[in-house]
């Protein structure tokens, strides 16, 4: 297993009214590109990418919306925010680790070993990892359970939520007061998911790209890609994630951990109209607000810069 690259969904509306006249026209230019998975924004609860391009517009008076400014400085909390809830989830997945294996003691837990490799490997801070160690064994932590639900929002998109929760009762009232109140309808298990696959990333910072390519290619890697924003993206099926993670590792690579991961992929993007996709996104945010919910993914064709501002 591996850390789930999340990602963060903002959105904004820009309204211009017409001078001379009293009816205001929505006036909303994007460029479209691929969604995968979103993560809270807020430290108190947790999810590769989805940010909200808006081209300028041009009236008799000019308005700043100062929405890029605003981007720019909250992204440092919107990183810190992403990082909380990555050590949340590691939280929990370290106690269940515990329960399932019988033990807190890695050494004779081999389920509780892995995930205490992958939660160092991103930077899980050590008191929270001895502090879920002991939460363990307290008589009063219930069990976690991991939970899929499947949702259609506005304009035929899917949604997939993944949540490991102690309460199963609790989570499933609260993600069906949340698509219910958005707008959107919840589904079969297995109507959504259809449309997505399930794929590995290992996010290389830096390396020869041939010599990458062969090492990541033997080991069972699907494809190596360079990043705009510098270093490689090494992809897997879900199956060889672990494998080409460790053979990357062992050859000397240095890897992004947390961005690195399981994730699913859509098979394609749909594109809706601009009430929808304020509306879809708007329920992506109340899901991920969440405590209970630990990942959201979608199809929604999100927005260029939305995804520039990550």
């Amino acid at each position: 297993m591996a850390t789930f690259r999340l990602f963060h969904t903002m959105s904004a509306m820009g309204k211009l009214c017409s001078s001379g006249t009293s009816q205001c026209k929505s006036l909303t230019s994007r460029q479209h590109m691929t969604g995968i998975a979103l993560v809270s924004k807020t430290p108190s609860t947790q999810l590769a990418c989805n940010l909200i391009s808006r081209e300028s517009f041009r009236t008799a008076v000019p308005i700043m919306m100062g929405r890029r400014a605003a981007k720019i400085a909250n992204r440092k909390g919107k990183s810190d925010a992403i990082r909380t809830k990555l050590y949340g989830k590691f939280g929990k997945q370290i106690i269940s680790a515990c329960k399932a294996g019988g033990s807190n003691d890695p050494d004779v837990n081999q389920q509780l070993k892995d995930v205490l490799k992958m939660a160092r490997g991103a930077g899980v801070p050590k008191d929270l990892i001895e502090r879920n160690l002991k939460n363990s064994s307290d008589d009063k932590q219930g069990d976690f359970e991991l939970l899929t639900y499947e949702a259609y929002g506005l304009g035929g998109i899917g949604f997939v939520i993944e949540s490991l929760s102690d309460n199963k009762n609790r989570t499933a009232a609260d993600v069906r007061d949340i698509i219910r109140k958005g707008g959107g309808n919840m589904a079969e298990s297995g109507s959504v998911m259809f449309n997505f696959e399930r794929k590995g990333y290992v996010i290389v910072k830096e390396a020869d790209e041939e010599e990458l390519f062969e090492l990541a290619l033997e080991a069972g890697a699907e494809d190596v890609e360079a990043r705009a924003e510098g270093g490689f993206k090494v992809t897997t099926d879900f199956t060889t994630f672990g494998a080409v993670r460790d053979a990357l590792l062992e050859a000397g690579k240095d890897i992004d951990a947390e961005a690195s991961g399981l994730t699913l992929v859509p098979l394609s993007n749909i594109q809706t109209d601009d009430e929808s996709y304020e509306a879809n996104v708007a329920m992506l945010e109340k899901l991920l607000d969440n405590g209970d919910v630990d990942t959201v993914y979608h199809n929604q064709e999100m927005d260029e810069d939305e995804e520039e501002s990550e």
